[in-house]
């Protein structure tokens, strides 16, 4: 099993993360890009279309 960092992978790896498509890991990125590195993954829920369930399943997959 792959951990991705969520502050250093481009859109291509963080789409290997079962859960993560394609307009979801351009969105991660883009918001990153505005809004500087993540500071904790419930961050993430900042992102559209992650909410707390969906962070629930892609957690175990992803690091800061």
């Amino acid at each position: 099993l792959q951990i991705v960092s969520i502050n250093t992978a481009p859109t291509s790896q963080l789409v290997t993360v079962k859960g993560i498509g394609p307009k979801m890991a351009e969105r991660i990125v883009t918001y990153r890009i505005a809004n500087g590195p993540f500071r904790s993954l419930k961050d993430l829920e900042k992102v559209k279309g992650i909410g707390p369930k969906t962070l629930a399943k892609l957690r175990p997959n992803l690091s800061l």
